[in-house]
């Protein structure tokens, strides 16, 4: 989903529309920004991987809210559950451990479009695993 904000351009110091969002495709997260001065005609496009630069993360969590990935079960092989989560998720061992024994209980928190990401690695790798991703009401 799009998330539109202002900020001062560059280049004539009048209001700039910001427009960026992220989306979850089969090998990675990948987000954009793309920015545009109605006044002077100034236009940026940038576009990236892994998660949205800090700001606009912030700013997406704020207008989008947080979001977090359950894991309800490790399925019928407990020990490819686990693996499938440390891979996706470089989790340590002995996190792992404790999450086995907290079922359910969730892994990771951000935005929406991240935990789709990881959700869909996940079960690519085991597809037995039982995971939600569930809106965090602040």
């Amino acid at each position: 989903m799009a998330v539109e904000t202002c900020e001062i351009c560059p280049n004539c110091g009048k209001q700039l529309q910001v427009t960026f969002g992220e989306r979850p495709t089969e090998e990675r997260l990948t987000w954009y920004i793309s920015r545009h001065c109605g006044d002077c005609g100034y236009a940026e496009e940038a576009d990236g991987y892994d998660q949205l630069p800090t700001e606009y993360r912030d700013l997406e969590i704020h207008q989008n809210n947080t979001w977090t990935l359950q894991v309800n079960s490790l399925g019928s092989k407990p020990a490819k559950g686990l693996q499938a989560i440390k891979s996706t998720l470089n989790l340590a061992y002995d996190t792992l451990a404790v999450l086995k024994q907290d079922l359910p209980t969730r892994l990771v928190s951000g935005t929406k479009a991240e935990m789709t990401f990881y959700k869909k690695r996940i079960i690519s790798s085991y597809d037995d695993i039982q995971l939600v991703i569930e809106r965090i009401i602040q």
